[in-house]
């Protein structure tokens, strides 16, 4: 019964498991939590309790209901959908196998459905946590496999040998009515205990063995394909804040969503070592410049008709020092989002420009899917991102509405705040003013930055409420205050919306972007001739002749919102796992298999085939292993005896062990000590060797237990001529199988023959006597 419940409850935790991976596929958290209840209910009334078991009359109706009722939902499904009902029924024909008497088969039935149920939701759900609980079920499912297998053949042996009848306890067996004193594995006869710890050791080994091969051929087998599977449901983000146009209070909304967009790894052009970056990072992504009672947009048709494939190299790609690598989402929106200034420098990418909104793209076919591209900037300097970046190539300047304004009598206190702030700075001076403008918005205590909705006057513009009633507001009423007031101050200025983010994971060495970093902020076109002293003093590499973006956030405290704090270390690693599970395991096609593992190999054994045949390098090593010895023997010296000592004393450790365990089990046990674990020792087989050796017959290294017993029955008889003696060997030997291989205890009767057994060979006048192998008999 210990190996029969080991198993019950392993089979309920195994389609517990299966449950939960197949809810996750479907986002259904019911379906695990129903499957909980009926494992549980299984184990305590039906398996140990048996108060309540469905016969098989019920048991076959209800997987006939089951079946019928499957075939009229997918009669009106189509496509992958299919494949759901197909799941909820495997869920419920393993309820209806749970809830009955279980034998063998039925146990086996169980963990096929559950088998099939992971195939399921494998279709629909790839992610890291997925892959997670997969890894636990993989060695649950193991540790089911194999209790299976004992306990079936447990089942099997004490079928082919019941015990004697209870008569012949009486007269001829009569140790057959008394309890055994070694009744456990220790004592050579088998016993309940001693199975859990064994089979976890062992599962485990057999988990992480396979694991290791998986993993193996998993990333040295050759791909076929140029694209990784995606399962039959890549499903797209939603992408909120990123359409033709925005309205002010819309991106509050999803300014709390933790979902991951993008990561961002920055990598040093010269070295490819990491660069670290100091502050905040700016990922633009829309350009707006119309705003029309609270709501922006960008002028001309709402799709990207105009969009070309960025070359290579372009922009040209001076002082381009930082290399951005950019993994996105799937999203239901083209836009791609980077540092800018910007420059392809990566040949084979798939992007697009569109020059009229100035915005970088990517195709429609690549929107269901995770894409990775590679850019270069020349925004960093001294690990800060710089505010001032030159024009880059887009549509003229005054084809854009970037000094239009609503009428004075709109926003009349908007325009007069303004000019108050700037009262007393040269107008001429776009950069002071613009300066002037982002402090007073972001430093003032007035206007307070507020993820919760705020009233708004009907009768007034959004934007004119936010600065003269209330002043509370998310990013966007900022943004828009002060591209407004910039206009008013004759300063082209627009709109743009990305990501600010500074969450940056240790582990993997990049920059975390999420759905609540979405930000706006504001860029202002400084024409060299009005951008004055300052703009030279802060970037002298950014005073061009076709003058220069600055970009101002004017968002109170220059924040975005930053993650719940409960995303520590933790949250960090999680993370990081995730990044090389997605980067690395789901999308390992072909050219990522060769770019991350085919390559670095052949590069690694041609530098090393290339060393060994180069004469330099021989006279290199050679030379320093001389100066080595000439100048720092004794340190040589010193080290190879402290190494040497170490293995001494750990070789001196494992040889003391070893010798303490084997004096312990020969002479040190106590044979009524109790042996919770650790193989089966059968000591009574260990007897019978011993009896035999001194007969002068050894098992070889070849034989069987089996095997030897038949050649020594051969031998006794042959020598001796006494019939009664050949079949003892044999039938000691059957016992020992039942003990260490059927994991059966055995009885008092068996106990009884296998004691008069060894008895009648002991007391045989052999002991002393050196018994002939018969003629024909190998001997060795």
């Amino acid at each position: 019964m210990y190996v029969e419940r080991l198993l019950q409850v392993n089979v309920a935790v195994l389609v517990t498991l299966g449950a939960v991976l197949l809810g996750m596929s479907q986002g259904e958290p019911l379906l695990p939590l129903g499957m909980l209840i009926a494992a549980f209910v299984s184990v305590w009334l039906t398996d140990v309790a048996g108060w309540f078991r469905l016969n098989w009359l019920f048991t076959n109706v209800a997987a006939a209901a089951a079946f019928v009722i499957f075939l009229g939902q997918v009669t009106g499904l189509s496509g992958v959908v299919r494949v759901l009902a197909i799941g909820n029924l495997l869920v419920f024909l393993q309820i209806i196998l749970l809830l009955q008497k279980k034998d063998a088969r039925a146990y086996w039935l169980l963990i096929l459905l559950s088998l099939l149920e992971v195939v399921v939701a494998a279709i629909f759900q790839q992610k890291l946590l997925f892959g997670l609980v997969l890894l636990a079920y993989l060695f649950v499912a193991l540790s089911a496999l194999a209790i299976l297998f004992l306990h079936r053949e447990r089942t099997r042996h004490r079928a082919a040998g019941e015990s004697p009848a209870p008569a012949l306890a009486e007269g001829r067996w009569p140790l057959a009515g008394r309890a055994p004193d070694f009744g456990d594995s220790n004592a050579g006869y088998g016993g309940p205990r001693g199975v859990a710890r064994e089979l976890r050791r062992r599962v485990a080994g057999i988990g992480v063995g396979s694991l290791l091969l998986a993993l193996v051929v998993f990333f040295i087998f050759p791909r076929w394909g140029n694209q990784p599977w995606r399962g039959a449901m890549a499903a797209r983000r939603h992408a909120v804040g990123y359409s033709d146009a925005i309205r002010l209070g819309e991106l509050g909304k999803i300014l709390e969503d933790p979902a991951e967009v993008l990561r961002v790894e920055l990598l040093d052009a010269a070295t490819q070592e990491p660069y670290e970056v100091r502050g905040e990072l700016y990922l633009r992504g829309s350009v707006l410049t119309r705003y029309q009672q609270g709501r922006w947009s960008h002028p001309g048709r709402g799709v990207f008709s105009n969009a070309e494939t960025v070359p290579l190299a372009w922009p040209a790609p001076a002082e381009a020092r930082v290399i951005q690598r950019i993994t996105i989402e799937p999203l239901d929106r083209p836009e791609l989002f980077c540092v800018w200034p910007f420059a392809n420098l990566r040949e084979g990418q798939s992007l697009l420009f569109d020059p009229d909104r100035e915005v970088l793209l990517r195709p429609n076919a690549d929107m269901g899917r995770r894409l990775i591209y590679e850019l270069a900037t020349p925004a960093f300097r001294g690990g800060l991102q710089e505010s001032l970046m030159p024009r880059q190539e887009g549509p003229p300047l005054g084809t854009l509405p970037l000094l239009e304004m609503p009428p004075v009598e709109v926003v009349p206190g908007l325009v007069a705040k303004a000019a108050e702030w700037v009262r007393e700075v040269d107008p001429a001076d776009h950069f002071a003013v613009a300066r002037v403008l982002e402090r007073q918005l972001a430093a003032s205590r007035t206007y307070q930055y507020s993820l919760e909705g705020q009233p708004r006057d009907p009768a007034l513009d959004p934007i004119e409420d936010f600065i003269t009633t209330h002043p509370r507001g998310h990013c966007e009423y900022f943004a828009t205050a002060l591209v407004l007031m910039l206009r008013s101050r004759e300063i082209p200025a627009r709109m743009i919306v990305g990501y600010k983010t500074d969450e940056w994971n240790r582990l993997g060495r990049f920059f975390q972007v999420r759905q609540l970093h979405t930000h706006t902020w504001v860029e202002a076109y400084l024409e060299p001739g009005k951008a004055g002293r300052p703009l030279v003093a802060e970037s002298p590499a950014r005073a061009a002749a076709s003058g220069a973006w600055l970009r101002l956030d004017p968002t109170p405290g220059g924040q975005s919102p930053r993650v719940n704090p409960v995303v520590d270390a933790f949250g960090s690693a999680f993370d990081w796992l995730d990044f090389l599970w997605a980067n690395y395991v789901l999308e390992l096609d072909r050219p990522r298999q060769r770019e991350t593992i085919y390559d670095p190999l052949a590069d690694s054994l041609l530098a090393m085939a290339r060393r060994l045949v180069d004469p330099d390098w021989w006279r290199s090593v050679l030379g320093t292993l001389a100066a080595t010895l000439g100048t720092g023997l004794w340190n040589l010296v010193v080290g190879l005896a402290a190494a040497l000592g170490l293995v001494a004393l750990i070789a001196t450790a494992q040889f003391a062990r070893l010798a303490w365990r084997t004096w312990r089990w020969r002479y040190g046990r106590d044979p009524g000590r109790v042996r919770r674990s650790g193989p089966t020792r059968v000591e009574f087989y260990r007897r019978l060797e011993r009896l035999l050796a001194r007969l002068g017959l050894t098992r070889a290294p070849w034989q069987t237990q089996r095997e030897f017993a038949l050649e020594a029955g051969r031998t006794l008889l042959a020598s001796t001529g006494r019939p009664q003696l050949a079949g003892l060997p044999e039938q000691i030997t059957e016992a020992f199988y039942d003990v260490r291989f059927g994991a059966t205890a055995l009885d008092n009767c068996r106990v009884e023959a296998v004691e008069r057994a060894l008895a009648m060979l002991a007391g045989a006048g052999l002991g002393t006597q050196h018994v002939s192998r018969p003629s024909g008999e190998d001997a060795s």
